[in-house]
């Protein structure tokens, strides 16, 4: 029988079900066909899940990640929606494509004549209207999601420079910014959903739609990125090898940030409801 293992917690769940699930936003439950222990080794300053690998987190950075003080989570919150602004100008300034939502505000901004983040803003906004027939509840980090992230992509595009892809290096430099980008993406959004005040306006409009649904979050997430790269492009984005990049891989290495920033935060079970949106997952059969 198929035992169901959280890919964050690191334990075995036996809900056989995401549905109270503070990662259904972005971690889909694995099953897996051996048994495992029912909770892995939490010892020291080592997370040991059952897999090969052991993340060594320090003890101050381990606290900080860790602690319900609204203070240090509201620091994890704007810390994480800053790195996202920065890993968003950053693939925008390596002219190799970006991501499928962010195709879509290049291609509003193009067509308008708005900048790349009040197109962020804008997009946000309407995202936001499409919570209402779903029943979503939108939170303190939701708004500040929707209203930072553009300007602080402005503000990144202010600092990082163009890049010049006729010169000697400029393949070099325009491959680096991609990369920077696609990595700090994921882990910048691990610090703000570690802080656990309520998801961005795009990820609540795909758990919103699950939920409605009953879909896969992935088959929902799909469908959601090319529609909107397609839209995008009509309007004059320009989605590249940096988009398909994005796609494959911000799933594998946001599960990777949850895990090494133990976004396990010792919220209690039953107080998770509170403060998280959940999203109907259909349980693994066993």
């Amino acid at each position: 029988m198929a035992i169901v293992l959280c890919a964050s917690e690191g334990f075995r769940c036996d809900k056989r079900s995401c549905r109270n699930c503070r990662y259904a936003l972005l971690v889909e439950i694995q099953t897996i066909d051996y048994p495992i222990p029912d909770r892995a080794v939490r010892s020291g300053l080592t997370v040991q899940n059952n897999g090969p690998s052991e993340f060594e987190v320090p003890r101050p950075i381990r606290r900080f990640l860790t602690t319900q003080h609204i203070a240090a989570r509201l620091v994890r919150l704007y810390l994480g929606l800053l790195g996202c602004g920065l890993a968003i100008g950053l693939s925008l300034r390596s002219g190799l494509g970006v991501s499928p939502w962010d195709v879509l505000a290049q291609g509003i901004a193009r067509s308008s004549g708005t900048s790349f983040g009040t197109a962020t803003i804008l997009i946000s906004i309407v995202v936001l209207l499409l919570w209402i027939p779903l029943g979503q509840k939108p939170g303190v980090g939701t708004i500040s999601n929707a209203l930072l992230v553009g300007c602080f992509v402005d503000l990144s595009l202010v600092v990082v420079p163009a890049t010049d892809a006729q010169s000697l290096w400029g393949p070099f430099v325009q491959a680096v910014l991609l990369l920077a980008g696609t990595i700090l993406f994921p882990f910048a959004s691990a610090l703000y959903i570690g802080a656990n005040l309520k998801p961005g306006p795009r990820d609540g409009l795909m758990t919103g739609l699950v939920a409605r649904t009953g879909r896969r979050i992935w088959t929902v997430r799909t469908l959601l990125e090319v529609s909107v790269t397609a839209l995008g492009w009509l309007l004059g984005g320009t989605p590249g090898i940096g988009t398909v990049i994005f796609a494959v891989s911000v799933g594998p290495l946001i599960q990777l940030a949850l895990r090494l920033f133990s976004v396990n935060i010792g919220q209690r079970e039953d107080n998770m409801s509170e403060h998280l949106l959940v999203a109907q997952v259909p349980p693994a059969k066993s």
